[in-house]
């Protein structure tokens, strides 16, 4: 992650990812990631019939170059 960043941030470019669950955005958070977006889906799991939704978030995260802030509308302006 760290090489990642300080690559983007050498050419003045923004990270983008997605994952999964409120504890990988929280680990990616700390690497200066912001949630632009976000989406929960409930699936029926397939071998355990009966067993009801099984909800999934999936979070939408970017970070800015030499950490700059993240807007709400930066976000939306990238399509996330």
């Amino acid at each position: 992650m760290r090489a990642v960043s300080k690559a983007a941030d050498l050419d003045g470019l923004p990270c983008y990812l997605e994952c999964t669950g409120e504890r990988n955005a929280n680990i990616y958070g700390r690497f200066g990631y912001k949630v632009v977006s976000q989406q929960t889906l409930s699936l029926e799991k397939d071998d355990e019939p009966g067993s009801g939704p099984s909800p999934h978030t999936t979070y939408f995260m970017l970070r800015p170059p030499h950490g700059q802030p993240v807007t709400q509308s930066e976000g939306k302006e990238k399509g996330v």
